[in-house]
């Protein structure tokens, strides 16, 4: 196992291919996170990064283009002018179409011409900042094209390349396993780095951490005591900047069928024992193919709403039925989660931003100090993604005073005020990445694992009906699950 530890970060060489380099995922994420690892040291002295897109470009005018980016953050703008000109020096820019396989084999002349002129082979990682809707055509061409093929110099070892693949990895278990097959055709499987940017966040991280290094949470954390758990993931923002292929995606899609799922994966697994990526795959694995519709009726297990304002949205084909807010209410077939609920929710263009996770214990049998009952003093722990990241635990103490009444107390842990320089998730996926650390990434069996419980609820929708609520609407107004 490769220990992600910033203290002895060697990296090897290495070139970045970055398809659909002036996207907004590259000038949001991708860009800036190399740029951090870069003003930490943490990208190795002999690195390029290589723009691939159709926009007619120079080098120097990508430059300028990443740039102006990478100064409208006001912590790039602390740096002294010197560290980005560097930077910017290692950046090159191929103009080419991602759907025509011409561009490919013209991109993997450049690429040779770059090692010769370094007489230098050097490690490739393929960025696929694209549509997911273009993954077959550039996993087709990259087959075609040569671009995998070992360096052209043959005095040189044995370079690796890598691929990153940003989710979500197919529109239905069907496609999933179709751009699967192409994929293990051109890499191995310790190649692929299938993306979840939620796993890297900081907070998520420390799950694992949280539950297995604290003797206080494991005794209790089972049916016995868990009442039930809650994932939920509402955003203010509507769909208008990603309408170009939400509408064919949909809510569930799009963060239920990776993000919420994963997040659950790390509170109901089992103990992996220790930090090797095979074991914590192969517990997440396990536990996600136990995930099952709480009921066998449809109304009583999911729910699908869309916001009224939806169908005036420019690119919405009329009458969609796409959903843009969804419940589900699941069962975990094991018995240390029998009878445990889960619900899991998420829905764009509500009242407020709020990722979290919250586990709610059973209510004690007996009232000491109680006047009320027992039901209204619940212990909850919750781990909230955003708009902070912090894990708090509810519990109740006496309340100051003469008489023996109760108040809500919180123990809280937050890194809003830590680790400043590693705050983008993108730095840790693609810091991984180099240093070939898959814990973070999915694998093929958890997302056909993933794809197929989707399917089952998609399935299921066909005889539901689909509600609609208003813009900004609260999220617990438009619940319909028990």
């Amino acid at each position: 196992m490769i220990k992600n530890n910033l203290e002895c970060p060697y990296i090897e060489d290495i070139n970045f291919i970055i398809f659909g380099a002036t996207g907004d995922l590259a000038q949001n994420k991708i860009l800036p996170a190399l740029f951090d690892l870069y003003c930490n040291n943490l990208l190795p002295v002999n690195f390029r990064i290589n723009g691939f897109s159709r926009k007619d470009l120079s080098d120097e005018k990508y430059r300028d283009f990443v740039g102006k980016i990478l100064l409208k953050n006001e912590k790039i703008n602390s740096y002294p002018k010197k560290v980005l000109s560097n930077f910017l020096e290692k950046i090159y820019y191929f103009k080419g179409d991602l759907q025509s396989e011409k561009s490919y084999i013209d991109l993997n002349k450049f690429l040779i011409d770059q090692e010769k002129t370094d007489c230098s082979c050097v490690n490739k990682i393929f960025y696929l900042a694209t549509p997911p809707e273009l993954y077959e055509n550039i996993f087709i061409n990259l087959s075609k094209s040569n671009l995998l093929k070992k360096c052209s110099l043959k005095k040189v070892g044995k370079p690796w390349s890598r691929i990153l693949v940003e989710k979500p990895f197919g529109s239905d278990l069907k496609e999933a396993i179709k751009l699967d097959k192409l994929l293990s055709k051109l890499f191995s499987e310790d190649q692929i780095f299938r993306i979840d940017h939620y796993l890297a966040k900081e907070v998520l991280q420390n799950i694992i951490a949280f539950r297995f290094s604290n003797s206080i949470f494991q005794p209790i954390w089972n049916n016995k005591y868990i009442d039930k758990i809650e994932i939920n993931l509402f955003e203010k923002s509507d769909v208008k900047s990603r309408m170009h292929f939400y509408d064919k995606i949909g809510t569930l899609k799009d963060v239920g069928q990776n993000h919420i799922l994963q997040m659950l994966a790390l509170i109901i697994m089992n103990d992996p024992k220790n930090l090797y990526p095979k074991n914590i795959h192969r517990s997440k694995k396990n536990i996600l193919a136990k995930l099952k519709p709480f009921s066998s009726k449809a109304k009583e297990y999911t729910s699908r709403s869309q916001y009224k304002e939806y169908l005036n949205e420019s690119g919405v084909e009329n009458n969609s039925k796409t959903d843009t807010f969804f419940e589900l209410k699941l069962k975990v077939d094991d018995q240390k989660w029998k009878n445990v609920p889960v619900y899991l929710r998420s829905g764009k263009a509500l009242s407020k931003n709020l990722v979290n996770i919250i586990i709610t214990f059973k209510s004690k049998e007996s009232c000491i100090y109680l006047n009320n009952n027992c039901l209204d003093y619940q212990n909850k722990i919750e781990i909230q993604v955003n708009p902070e990241e912090k894990i708090s635990i509810k519990f109740w103490s006496k309340k100051r005073g003469l008489d023996y009444s109760l108040e809500e107390q919180n123990l809280k842990f937050s890194y809003a005020e830590d680790n400043q320089n590693f705050k983008n998730p993108y730095q840790k996926i693609l810091f991984d990445c180099m240093a070939g650390d898959q814990t973070l990434f999915n694998t093929t069996e958890e997302i056909m694992i993933q794809w197929g419980l989707i399917s089952k609820i998609l399935k299921a929708w066909e005889n539901i009906p689909l509600n609609i609520y208003k813009k900004g609407s609260k999220p617990e107004d438009i619940f319909k699950i028990k």
